[in-house]
């Protein structure tokens, strides 16, 4: 039988998980003339404008035959037309050359896990820093040999370095949790991530994966807007691309930092704790962005990222007390004063937030055939997460 006991919601609902969750933890072909080897016909047509290439790898001499050798193979040289994506191409199967992927926001929760995950297959990754990172994820990602390059989602110049020699691009950045002075929505969420896609298009890097989520309908709000830019710029800029639409992680929206703490008997639930989501891990989120990187499958294609099962904030509530957690007392946020916040915030990432509690309360059960089918890897379920965390406080309390 359901509860019905439920105490008052928290004045500035909005505020207050914004504040934590803050805190919280092929353009421009180019022709290039290509040079005969040591000892053939150095005789050769240069085309106006043509240059060698800066990359050694690439500047090598070719020649072809012209007939039957007679004494001295008589050879010619010729002149290629080298685009980007071909520059690109030729970088990472050249002798010594990788498939080197660009991970942008990997500082974060899930940026960081994707270069775990990147790094365990034996990818090169790059990873673009802010110099203001922090020295412990510094330290860290140097641990994993990820390569670092500063930069900034805002510095459309040290983007375009950064793409450099990249096959593909990931994309997790977001200024909603981890924002600097002069982040926000607009800068980084909407503008840095077109511009790194006008970048990538420039470096010729083959394909795009970005991580996004499935519009709340119907509450737009900034970030919606900034996400749906993004994924449509990615549509027609010619390069391939995965779109991820991930669900509600259970790593963020299942803890204390936003008051759902069920090992000290006390969870928030925005709504009515009825309608089903579907949690997924922000491993499993990464994991399938690491594959998406290069699947032969897995391009021009949108997926939604869910977990294994969807559950009501409620069935949650219940499988951690079926688990041995201490008995529950749900906080309701109600759905009534959600959309009062929803339709009063003026900052951008207040609203924004309103609508993602206002989706958390209207459910978002997904299909993930698609997604399994392409990707059929082991998801971590709510019951695993709720396992994990009763053995934590075990081992803490031994």
């Amino acid at each position: 039988m359901e509860r019905t006991r439920s105490r008052r919601h928290r004045p500035r609902v909005v505020r207050a998980v914004h504040q934590r969750l803050a805190n919280a933890p092929r353009a421009g072909a180019e022709a290039r003339t290509v040079r005969a080897p040591e000892g053939c016909n150095r005789h050769r047509r240069q085309d106006a404008g043509a240059r060698p290439t800066s990359d050694p790898r690439l500047n090598r001499d070719l020649s072809l035959p012209t007939g039957p050798p007679s004494g001295r193979a008589a050879r010619r040289t010729f002149t290629v037309t080298v685009t980007p994506a071909f520059r690109a191409a030729a970088l990472s199967s050249a002798p010594g050359g990788n498939i080197m992927n660009l991970v942008i926001g990997s500082t974060g929760l899930l940026g960081l896990e994707i270069c775990r995950q990147l790094r365990a297959r034996g990818q090169p990754v790059r990873a673009l820093i802010r110099p203001s990172a922090e020295a412990g994820k510094r330290a860290t990602l140097q641990g994993l040999a990820v390569q670092l390059m500063e930069g900034d989602l805002r510095e459309p110049s040290s983007l375009r370095r950064a793409c450099a020699g990249i096959s593909t691009v990931i994309s997790t950045a977001s200024s909603t949790f981890s924002r600097q002075p002069g982040d926000s929505i607009a800068t980084v969420d909407q503008e840095g991530q077109l511009a790194l896609i006008d970048a990538a298009k420039g470096a010729g890097v083959r394909r795009f994966v970005f991580v996004s989520y499935r519009p709340k309908l119907p509450y737009p709000c900034p970030l919606t807007s900034a996400k749906l830019a993004v994924e449509n710029r990615l549509k027609s800029a010619g390069i391939e691309y995965v779109v991820l639409r991930a669900s509600y992680f259970m790593e963020v929206w299942l803890t204390p930092m936003l008051g759902f703490d069920p090992l000290h008997g006390t969870v928030r639930i925005y709504g009515e704790g009825e309608n089903k989501l579907s949690w997924v891990s922000f491993r499993d989120v990464a994991r399938v962005a690491a594959l998406a990187a290069h699947h032969p499958q897995a391009r021009e294609i949108v997926l939604d990222v869910g977990g294994p099962e969807a559950l009501s904030p409620h069935q949650v509530v219940r499988m951690f007390e079926a688990a041995g957690a201490a008995e529950i007392s749900p906080e309701h946020v109600p759905t009534a004063t959600l959309q009062a916040q929803y339709e009063a915030a003026t900052d951008p990432m207040q609203k924004s937030f309103a609508a993602l509690m206002l989706g958390y309360a209207a459910g978002d059960a997904m299909d993930t055939g698609p997604m399994t089918a392409l990707f059929p890897i082991p998801l971590a379920t709510v019951r695993d997460y709720v396992a994990s965390l009763l053995a934590q406080r075990a081992v803490a309390g031994s």
